[in-house]
Parts: C-alpha cells; structure tokens; sequence
C-alpha cells in the first residue's frame, strides 16, 4: 500500500470487562483516499454464479463508471465471510485501486473486503481486518468521510485525542452525602460550580484567572437538599432561579440582594426523574418533569402558583413498557418546538411538538431497558441533528436521528462503542475537550475509570486509554466518578472539566491548552426555552461541528479553526434560520459571544 501501518494500542478498563482497541497512526482515511485512483459509491446488485455489480450513485474521485464487476468464489471460506456482507442494494463505497499493491477495497456493512484485480474488475479475497484499524464506522459514514477529505484542505482524521489536564488538580470539597449532579453557572460575571446533594447543597465560585475555587454556600444562604436540581429563568427576570426537588417536594429559589430565597410555595412531588426547561409561557418558562407515570409539563402562572399539565397517553404507551430514566427533552426535529422522548424498558414514547402544544405520544425505538438509564444529546455523526447516547445497567447505544426524530441503534458501527458494551455509567456527556470542532463522549462510572472516546469524524469513535485523572488524595481503591460538568473555569479560553466522585469529593481539571477559537451562543434576549442549533465551518463541504441545546446559560462552543463559520437554528414556528458570521480579527478569551434570534 505504500505505507507500513504502525498500530497504536488504545485499553481501558470498563466494568466487569476489558477493551482493546487499534488505531493505525500512518494509514488514516487521509492516507486511503489520497492513495486510492478512483473511488466510487453506491448499491451492489447480485448476480449469477458469484456475479456482483456496484451500480455507482456517485463517482468522488477519477473517472465516472456506471458500474463495476465485481466476482466472488462461494466455495472460498474467506470470500464467504464477505459474501455475509455483501447484500442486494447494499450501500458500498469502492476505493481502487490503492497504493502500489493495486489492489482494491470494498467498504460494505462497515466492513472492508479486500479485492484483487480480474480483467476490468475486481474479485473478492476477503475481509481486511487491518483495515479497521484506518476506519472502523459504518459504510454512509465513511462515504460522507471520503467526501470531505476530498473537499476540505484542512482535512484530517486524528488518531488520538490529544486531551491532557495540568498537574495540578484542585479539590474544591467534599459533599456529606451522594453527589446528585454538577451545573456550570455564570451568576455576577464569574463561572460557578453548583453540587446538587440530598444531605446539602454546595456552591463554589472560581477565582478570576486562577486555578482555584471558594466555598461561597453558605456566604449566599444556599440551604437547598436536590436530589434533582434545574437552573432556569422560571420568572422571565434575566436570572437563573434554582429549582429544587428533595424528595418530596418542588421548591425555587431566587439570588437576591446576593443571597438565595426561597420563591412562592413548594410543589409536592413524590417521584421526579428528572427536571428540564421545555417551553416559553406568558410568565417565563415551563418545566417538563419526568416521574415514574407519564411526564408533566410545571409552570407558574401571574400570581405565582404552579400549574400542571400531564402529556397526553395514547395507544403506544402500554408497548412501551416500564420508566426507566428521564425524558430526553429538546428540538429533535429541527422544526424550533421541542419535544419529549421518555425511554423506556421496551421502546420510547415521542411527543412531538407542535404551537398548540402536545398530542399524542408516537411510538420510538429509543429504549432504556432497565433502570437507573442516563443519556446525552449530541451529534455524533455531524449532520445537523441531536443523536442520543444511552447507557443503563445492562449496556450502551448510540441512537442516530435521521432529522424528523426517528432514531437507528448504530452503535456497531460507531468505532470503540461497538466493543465497549460495559454500560453501567453513572453520567455520560458529549462534549470537546480537545477543542477540534467534533463531538466526543465522555462517561464516567462509580466504580472504574472514565472512559473518553474521542471523535476522529462522522461517528467512527475511537477510546483514548490515555485520558485519566487522577483520584482526590486518600480516595479508597474503586473510587470512580458520579459526574461532570464541563466548562471554562480558569478563563483561559478552553473547556476544563469538574468531576464529582463516589466518595463525595468534588476536583476540577484544568485543561492543558491555552486560548482557543470558541463561541458563546446565547438565545436572542425575547426566546425562552432551549433552542436547538448547528455550528459549520468549511467553504466547500461545510463541516458540522456539532449540533447543541441553547439554553438560559451561554452555550460554549469550540471552532475548528479561524475560518467563517454559520450557525443554523429554528424558533417556533420559523424553521430553517440561519446565521454567517466571520470571526473578528482579535478573538476574546471567551468566546465570540452569538445571539439566536431571526
């Protein structure tokens, strides 16, 4: 092929199982579409006697064919374990021939089939394990790959992470009792760290321009005890209020004169799941709370008391099964309303969206078989649209949206996630530590180390074993990670991460780069209620990198590079916004600040 792969060993510990995976670091898809003379995608078409056809859609590189031969021996054990993929009207990509072997590759049901050549086609030899060490994503991903190696000069695939926190890693405290979650906040122009706990709340604030936190709790009169907690404007005042449910009741609290109080009367609630912002109400905003039952939509009306509003059931309900974690709650079709997802033990329940609000549920693949589940939203496969990762106690997918909220299980062809099957994780969370413009996954595990799969592009994902942190000093063996939030804490203009841990003790990683293109994308000052939108950068393929949920708080987004950049949205009932901005000649530490509004 003209260049000897070199394997680079990726392991990392994952509960009840170990992973291994291969990434070649001198053969990247770079390296096979530069290499390859010709490359061609479409449908193959079965024959006789071992006769098959790539009918082309679509020539990317050299001359245009309307098909190619392609042959295979059915009596030959190898051919055959190709022959299991190569179905009629199945999506393949041909890449011929390659380097100076002339041989070819057929990508086909995320695999690479070795070809030789034979006359004015090609025969099948077999499959190309090594090969997976270029790619390892499904076949339409590595077409939209091959495209955009094609198109963009500053192409590349990356072959590790190339995350990497400083030495020194603060510990901000310690909670008495089990961390419940970790919010980002801005409140006073300076980024805070909030510890929602069910034996107390905690508070901290970061010191500006410092690698360091205060304990602000009690200074602000914080006596909130969440189980769940949501930071939200719910009184249209320009402020995030905390809402707060202990156990057995819904209660909110406002900052005032610097200190926090308590707002109106408390909402009893015996079960909540989860809490999340799910739509702009005449007062400020409505909350979509997630029980054990069908989910509620909770505002507060002009004289300040709460309203309730079940979701409507419906037919799909009863297939669905069982509850078994909180509703996905965001603009999933990019039509600007935002829906509801509840996963469940069999399938998922989808209220769509709409100005008159919600119907009844559709029925969605989307399912959590077994509780406690925990999920995050991101797009893995940078086309615009929010996909889900899932993990509960019996294991992990990646649930791909095609745009309209219809959700595919793709994890067997999303790179690492296809062997790493552990599940289990106490928080998952898409996001981009190493600042490249792609979206990562983060999941962090009670009891193991976290595990950070790094995007290489279009969902191929590979797990860099050596993203690590290292466990607050005296933590007993087995001490893992509860959860995350992520965030510029030390105001150095890349994304650090916070970590809650098993035993209660809350650290702060500070990320081992400096000063990197990013954005502030805020909704316009009259939108309330999250707002999907999609980032893009590049002048000829116009590369995603990412799709987010704007919320109250400005939502941190890293850029490629300096190149112009356009951010796509929607609001209720005006689909299909669009901003192109050009970035300013000096970049401000944090982030070039964008309003979504029409």
């Amino acid at each position: 092929m003209g260049t000897v792969p070199v394997f680079v060993l990726l392991m990392a510990l994952v509960p009840h199982s170990a992973a291994l995976g291969v990434i070649d670091l001198k053969f990247t898809p770079v390296h096979l579409v530069e290499q390859s003379h010709a490359i061609r995608a479409g449908t193959l078409a079965a024959g006789k006697d071992g006769a098959w056809t790539l009918k082309v859609a679509d020539t990317l590189k050299g001359d245009a064919a309307d098909a190619v031969a392609i042959s295979l021996d059915a009596e030959d054990k190898k051919a055959k374990e190709a022959l299991a993929l190569m179905q009629d009207s199945a999506t393949a990509i041909l890449f011929a021939p390659v380097g100076r072997a002339k041989i070819g590759y057929l990508h086909v049901g995320g695999r690479f089939v070795e070809l030789a050549p034979a006359g004015k086609g090609w025969k099948v030899v077999g499959l190309s394990d090594k090969l997976s060490a270029t790619y390892a994503g499904g076949t339409d991903m590595l077409i939209r790959m091959a495209r955009y190696v094609l198109a963009d000069p500053k192409r590349d695939v990356p072959v590790t992470s190339g995350v990497s926190f400083l030495r020194d890693q603060p510990v901000l405290g310690k909670v008495d009792g089990a961390v419940a979650g970790l919010h980002a906040l801005e409140l006073g122009g300076l980024p805070h760290l909030y510890v929602a706990c069910e034996k107390g709340d905690r508070l901290f604030r970061a010191k500006k321009n410092d690698e360091a936190f205060d304990d602000v709790t009690e200074a602000v009169a914080l006596d909130s005890r969440s189980k769940k907690a949501l930071w939200v404007d719910l009184l249209a005042t320009g402020q995030r209020q905390l809402l707060s449910w202990d156990g057995s009741a819904l209660r909110l609290r406002q900052i005032k004169d610097g200190k926090f109080a308590a707002v109106g009367k408390d909402h009893p609630l015996a079960n909540c799941l989860g809490l999340a912002a799910c739509r702009a109400t005449d007062v400020g905003a409505a909350v979509l709370v997630s029980t054990k039952a069908l989910p509620f939509v909770l505002a507060r009306d002009k004289e300040g008391n709460w309203t309730q509003s079940e979701l409507p059931g419906g037919e799909a309900v009863a297939a669905a099964g069982e509850v078994t974690c909180g509703c996905i709650v965001a603009d999933l079709d990019n039509d600007g309303y935002v829906d509801v997802l509840q996963p469940r033990s069999k399938g998922g329940l989808l209220w769509k969206g709409r100005a008159e609000g919600y119907g009844a549920p559709l029925a969605s693949k989307v399912a959590c078989a077994e509780a406690p589940g925990v999920w995050c939203l991101g797009d893995f496969d940078a086309d615009g649209s929010l996909d889900i990762y899932l993990s509960d106690p019996k294991g992990n997918e990646l649930w791909e949206n095609d745009g309209k909220a219809a959700f595919q299980a793709v994890k067997a062809f999303a790179g690492s996630l296809s062997y790493r099957d552990g599940g289990d994780a106490a928080w998952c969370g898409a996001v981009d530590l190493n600042h490249d413009g792609r979206t990562d996954l983060l999941t962090c595990f009670a009891k193991a180390e976290l595990a950070y799969h790094f995007n290489r592009g279009f969902r191929c994902l590979g797990e860099d074993g050596s993203v690590r942190v290292t466990p607050p000093e005296g933590a007993a063996a087995g001490t893992g990670q509860v959860a995350a939030a992520v965030w510029d804490f030390n105001g150095d203009g890349v994304l650090d991460l916070a970590l809650g841990w098993s035993n209660g003790q809350i650290t702060c990683h500070y990320n081992d780069a400096l000063n990197k293109p990013m954005l502030r994308v805020l909704p316009g000052k009259d939108i309330r209620g999250p707002v999907t939108f999609s980032v893009w950068q590049g002048e000829k393929y116009g590369a995603c990198l990412g799709t987010f949920v704007a919320g109250d708080r400005a939502t941190l987004v890293p850029l490629r590079d300096l190149r112009p950049f356009e951010i796509r949205f929607s609001l209720p009932g005006k689909a299909g916004l669009s901003k192109k901005l050009d970035l300013p000649a000096s970049l401000p530490t944090g982030g070039v600040e964008v309003r979504l509004e029409p």
